[in-house]
């Protein structure tokens, strides 16, 4: 699990991070700082967000990023594991004061599940990116299938099937190459950063 950290435009701190308690019931927790270090009492519940929704879904989540869109709200993109053990790529979405965006995805939630279209497939969220009308893009790593997926949101948590082929592109990989990240430039294009590993003889 990885622990994610934004400044919004008021120079605020926001961080996130997954977190399993005893009972291996998983939930989030979103922390704001104002910009002195000192907790945001205004934010969540005395600063803090607890998040558990959707856990009658899902197993458990991991997050992996963290993006804050024209509106401050909170774009938070990990996966989760379905019922069925294989990992779908999660979107939530907070507003900026914290509560649950019920109007994004379904309930707050916007999910990929691969394995829907290609049995026994999975779908893992490395990173998101966002565009100046705030569209979520979002690099995956398909397995077992040595794949890139790019999909590409709405900002109402629905994917853009004006991307790609209904809203997503695949981009076949070798064994040897990784990808981690995803940004845009200023004319919109995407770029994906990763490595290869390369063997000499």
């Amino acid at each position: 699990m990885q622990d994610l950290l934004e400044i919004d435009s008021s120079g605020r701190i926001i961080t996130a991070t997954a977190s399993a308690l005893e009972n291996i019931t998983f939930k989030m927790l979103i922390w704001r700082f104002l910009s002195n270090g000192t907790i945001d009492e205004s934010f969540g519940h005395g600063g803090c967000v607890d998040y558990s929704g959707q856990n009658n879904l899902y197993d458990f989540y991991t997050l992996n990023s963290l993006v804050l869109d024209s509106a401050g709200r909170m774009i938070i993109g990990g996966y989760v594991f379905t019922t069925e053990n294989y990992e779908a790529a999660a979107v939530w979405c907070f507003n900026a004061d914290g509560t649950i965006d019920s109007t994004f995805g379904e309930n707050g939630i916007a999910v990929y599940n691969r394995t829907v279209e290609v049995p026994g497939y999975g779908a893992h969220l490395l990173d998101m990116a966002l565009d100046f009308n705030d569209r979520i893009f979002i690099v995956c790593s398909g397995s077992p299938s040595n794949k890139i997926i790019i999909l590409c949101y709405s900002s109402n948590g629905i994917l853009d099937t004006s991307f790609g082929t209904n809203g997503k592109i695949l981009y076949n990989i070798s064994e040897y190459e990784n990808y981690s990240n995803i940004d845009l430039d200023n004319k919109g294009r995407i770029l994906v950063l990763g490595n290869s590993t390369i063997y000499e003889e």
